[in-house]
């Protein structure tokens, strides 16, 4: 469980600072990220700018305790760690944040991958709200599904 959590951290990561498209072994020429709503469909999408995007039931989901969900009405994210200012948000607090989307490959290490929308906060505006400190060099992620983790996302940021 701890290898596949540091696997989708590291993922996740690249993602978000944009490196996961070179990694891609399709088409990655891509537009950049775009303002968009922070309001998600309930329907899946089939395509988005003219891309055609992965079904959800060919994404190869092989998280070992299934697609997980969170109670939005309970949930924290928590910034702490070298910031002036420690962060303990609500999801609806998140939503405040400006939203992007943004067409990405999703490689996996085992060797597939597919194309999908990304849409959410930039991390770069969250440790803004939290003013990081000239420090920082890391971030570190716990999730909310992490086994034996607290009921929350915790951001660390470390030297």
């Amino acid at each position: 469980m701890k290898a596949k959590s540091i696997l989708t951290l590291l993922t996740d990561l690249l993602l978000l600072i944009n490196l996961a498209n070179t990694m891609a072994e399709e088409d990655t020429n891509f537009p950049p990220q775009q303002l968009s709503s922070n309001i998600l469909s309930e329907v899946e999408a089939q395509e988005y700018l003219g891309y055609e995007l992965t079904p959800l039931s060919q994404q190869g989901n092989n998280a070992i305790q299934g697609t997980q969900f969170i109670n939005i009405s309970s949930y924290r994210l928590k910034v702490t760690g070298l910031v002036d200012e420690d962060l303990n948000l609500s999801y609806e607090e998140l939503l405040e944040l400006p939203s992007y989307s943004e067409m990405v490959y999703m490689p996996c290490v085992d060797g597939w991958g597919f194309t999908a929308k990304w849409t959410g906060f930039r991390i770069s505006d969250l440790l803004d709200q939290a003013k990081l400190k000239s420090g920082a060099s890391y971030v570190v992620f716990r999730s909310a599904d992490e086994q034996f983790s607290f009921p929350y996302g915790v951001y660390y940021v470390l030297r």
